[in-house]
């Protein structure tokens, strides 16, 4: 089988403007066909933030050349778009593609290169049909892809697959999905607020992997679809009656259908997680109700009773070595298994379901971290690093210190190699401290250079992967093979230290974990 793979090698230049400690970087390089010196014309190319964000599109010229100029520092993603084509995956990356390239642009590597290779793209056909044997209609019947990963709170999932566009069935139940790449996929068809996933079952548990490779066109046959459970939910509002709600639980949002003001049917498998929550929002003001157990045959009602939810308020408790501008992009995010909350004024503010959340915040100027969160009134002793309980009515500080550490250092394969693009974790030695509450990630550049800023002080264990899925390293499981291979490193006020770290294989994820 003949592959085209072509090649970015990408020219990071330098730009110093006299006086200023600022760095302007540019992007450029060419495309060409593998092995040889042959370049592509009209390929294009777009580059991200991190964030998402589209920086800008170029194509390439005659000569296969292309550039971005006027860049700073930072992590970056690129995006080749060749028709056919998709950007190829390493054997690290089968559980988890991903179709753009990482880029880090680093003033420690002014100069640097990257390759992007592409295959030819897999294709995955097949048919769906309703419990009696029929078509369901294709406007109302999509097919879509997910990838193993882990969630915010390291729990294996089937997570949605990034930039995708759900399919529609054509008038014969029939679908076809193009431009994926070589690695292992999961299907579902979405009908009649229904989920079904491959080869027939309504479990993410028992869905069956799918593994592409290049220039493959797997044919998955027919599907037949199945109906989840439903049930009907009567709402009983303790105020008044909301004009929107959704159905939450630990595994993600449901879908419902409303019926009346006051009652809807449920749609949930019956594997549904017991301590679901109904979540219901009027203007500002959320109301929920927590379900203590889900029925398990379709004809029987049951009777929630709604109230309002507790509101919360987080501020800024700081030292005076903290300047008002050291939090001027601060972003709070306040994190439950069922509910995010995510501000930037006054950090957090509002009313969340009562529960258990973790806080992170993002965006703090260098060497500032959190060092903890308190109730008001409460004894320091009592504060916690990151994670609060909300039961009711709650008013907290957050705690920021300014003596944040500095960690840097290279990564290396086992033959002292640098490896590019690694994915770098830092996690907390102390069993006592929640790994989520001191955890620090970033990308390796391109001479696999990092660095972490921002590091509370303490004892910590570095580990480095050539990727991660979601945040695998807050699992116990997945970090059970690891721990003795960590690279310890003490982090000391306002100081910087360095480590080698050396790179560990990521194994496959446990499908019977998976909810």
């Amino acid at each position: 089988m003949l592959v085209l793979r072509c090649v970015f090698i990408f020219a990071i230049a330098t730009v110093a403007f006299g006086w200023q400690t600022a760095q302007t970087l540019s992007l450029s390089g060419s495309v060409m066909e593998a092995g040889s010196d042959t370049p592509l014309a009209s390929v294009q190319v777009s580059l991200f933030r991190p964030d998402n964000s589209l920086i800008g599109i170029t194509t390439t010229d005659a000569a296969g050349r292309f550039g971005f100029p006027g860049l700073s520092s930072g992590h970056y993603e690129a995006l080749p778009v060749l028709n056919g084509y998709v950007r190829a995956v390493s054997e690290v990356e089968l559980h988890n593609p991903q179709a753009r390239e990482p880029i880090e642009l680093s003033p420690f590597s002014p100069i640097g290169k990257v390759k992007i290779t592409m295959e030819h793209q897999g294709v995955i056909t097949g048919r769906a049909v309703d419990e009696g044997g029929g078509v369901p209609p294709g406007a109302f019947t999509s097919v879509i892809l997910f990838q193993d990963s882990y969630d915010d709170f390291g729990r294996p999932r089937l997570l949605f697959r990034p930039q995708q566009i759900p399919i529609r069935l054509n008038d014969k139940g029939e679908f076809r999905l193009f431009g994926l790449q070589h690695g292992t996929y999961y299907l579902a068809v979405v009908f009649n607020d229904s989920m079904t996933y491959y080869p027939g079952t309504v479990s993410a548990a028992t869905a069956t992997p799918i593994t592409i490779r290049p220039s493959d066109e797997v044919s998955l046959g027919t599907i037949p679809l199945r109906n989840e459970l439903r049930v009907r939910l009567n709402l009983r509002f303790q105020e008044r009656l909301p004009q929107h709600w959704e159905f939450h639980t630990e595994a993600g949002t449901n879908y419902l259908s409303a019926e009346t003001p006051t009652s809807m049917n449920l749609t949930a498998p019956q594997s549904s997680v017991v301590g679901s929550i109904l979540s219901t929002t009027a203007g500002d003001t959320l109301f929920y109700a927590r379900i203590t157990e889900l029925p398990t045959v379709s004809d029987l009602s049951q009777l929630i009773v709604v109230n309002r939810a507790p509101t919360i308020n987080g501020r800024f408790n700081k030292d005076a070595t903290i300047l008002d501008t050291a939090l001027s992009g601060a972003v709070c995010q306040l994190s439950s298994s069922t509910i995010s909350v995510v501000k930037t004024n006054g950090c957090i503010t509002g009313h969340v379901t009562s529960g258990d959340y973790n806080l992170v915040i993002n965006g703090l100027h260098d060497g500032v971290y959190l060092e903890s969160i308190s109730l008001l009134d409460q004894p320091r002793s009592e504060n916690s690093f990151c994670t609060l309980r909300v039961n009711s009515n709650v008013v907290f500080n957050i705690n920021l210190s300014s003596d944040g550490g500095t960690i840097e250092g290279s990564i290396t394969d086992s033959s002292s190699i640098p490896v590019p693009y690694a994915s770098v974790v830092l996690l907390p030695a102390n069993p006592n401290i929640p790994a989520q509450c001191r955890a620090k990630e970033t990308i390796a550049d391109t001479d696999g250079h990092f660095e972490i800023r921002g590091v509370a002080p303490g004892a910590y264990q570095a580990f480095a992967w050539p990727t991660l899925n979601g945040k695998a390293y807050l699992n116990d499981d997945f970090m059970s093979s690891y721990r003795d291979k960590a690279q310890s490193i003490a982090i000391k006020p306002s100081e910087t230290s360095k480590t080698n770290i050396t790179l560990l294989t990521p194994p496959s994820i446990n499908s019977s974990t998976r909810q």
